[in-house]
């Protein structure tokens, strides 16, 4: 069964795949991410982690966690490679729709 807030993510037009191993249960890869490509969230002793790059984990409550976190890493990224100077549509239509530091 889907994690309500990764069905809630995908309504709200997240770019989320999702991949079922066996022993592992449910990854969810969340597409688009700056620098680090793509993020993985996993249900882990029924908490939800996003897994970066570099290994950075963070604890999603909610759809607005996502994108926060999407949002940390363009600010981070923004300034280290021209194609990346302003968020992509899809995620600046997010940003404004969760209200978070796009304007």
């Amino acid at each position: 069964m889907i994690n309500k807030i990764i069905e809630e993510a995908i309504v709200a037009g997240i770019p989320i795949t999702c991949e079922y191993n066996i022993g592992e249960g449910f990854t969810y890869i969340v597409s688009d991410f700056y620098k680090s490509g793509t993020v993985s969230i996993k249900e882990v002793e029924g908490s939800l982690i996003a897994t970066a790059r570099y290994n950075q984990n963070t604890e999603i409550f909610s759809v607005f966690d996502i994108v926060d976190l999407n949002y940390e890493w363009w600010e981070k990224s923004k300034e280290r490679y021209i194609g990346w100077e302003k968020p992509t549509p899809l995620w600046q239509s997010l940003y404004e729709k969760f209200n978070i530091g796009w304007k």
